[in-house]
C-alpha cells in the first residue's frame, strides 16, 4: 500500500461543499455521532479517496473531534452549521489548509 501526500486545495474543498452527496453524508454522520472513511465508502458507494476527502472536509468544521491518527472521528455539528452546509453557504478560505494522506 502506497501513501500519497496530497493537499486539499480550496477549490477542491469548495467543490466538495457543493456536492449533494457530501451534504447528505454530513447530516447522516451528525445523526449517528461519528464518521469513518470506510463507513462513508460503503454507505454511499464512493471510492476511498472520495470518502477520505469527505472525511477531511468534515474534520474542518467546529464540532468534529479530529485526531490525525484515528480512523473514527466523533462529530457533533450545530444545527446552524448543518443549515449553512445544506444551503451551500460555506466556502473555503486560507484557513482550510491541511496536508492529508490518502491510500493509493
Amino acid at each position: 500500500m502506497n501513501v500519497l501526500e496530497i493537499e486539499l486545495k480550496n477549490k477542491q474543498i469548495n467543490e466538495i461543499l457543493q456536492d449533494d452527496l457530501f451534504i447528505q453524508a454530513f447530516e447522516y454522520v451528525n445523526k449517528i455521532g461519528f464518521v469513518t472513511c470506510t463507513m462513508l465508502q460503503r454507505e454511499y458507494s464512493i471510492s476511498y479517496p472520495k470518502a477520505r476527502a469527505f472525511y477531511e472536509v468534515m474534520s474542518l468544521f467546529k464540532g468534529a473531534d479530529y485526531k490525525p491518527k484515528d480512523y473514527k472521528m466523533k462529530v457533533n455539528f450545530s444545527e446552524e452549521t448543518i443549515g449553512r452546509v445544506k444551503n451551500k453557504e460555506i466556502k473555503a478560505g486560507k484557513r482550510f489548509k491541511r496536508i492529508n494522506y490518502l491510500d493509493d
